[in-house]
């Protein structure tokens, strides 16, 4: 029995998409820049504490890679914004919750 037949639940790499891949990793980072600046009520603390300490990691310059994004130039402006929802959440002023909703366009 050939390798290939014993493993037949894996896909073949020319039916991926290179898009649909990056948009996934795209997604990704997105949540977690999501919860990093401004968690939802029902985010838990240990979430957000995690998703800011993502930012820098070897996963997220790996992600980075895959996207083809800068990941020193990404974490430097995250970690900034990280800064200052960290300094408002010192203030008492936190956005948790408070994330602006999307307008509804009409037809």
């Amino acid at each position: 029995m050939s390798f290939a037949e014993l493993d037949r639940n894996q896909l073949d790499e020319h039916l991926i998409s290179v898009q649909s891949c990056r948009a996934l990793w795209c997604a990704v980072v997105g949540e977690q820049l999501s919860l990093a600046l401004a968690p939802k009520r029902v985010d838990r603390e240990y979430e957000v504490a995690a998703a800011r300490r993502w930012f820098g990691s070897r996963d997220f310059y790996t992600v980075c890679s895959l996207i083809g994004l800068n990941g020193e130039w990404v974490n430097a402006a995250v970690r900034t914004k990280i800064a200052e929802a960290e300094a408002r959440e010192a203030r008492g002023q936190s956005h948790k919750g408070l994330l602006p909703v999307q307008k509804r366009l009409r037809a």
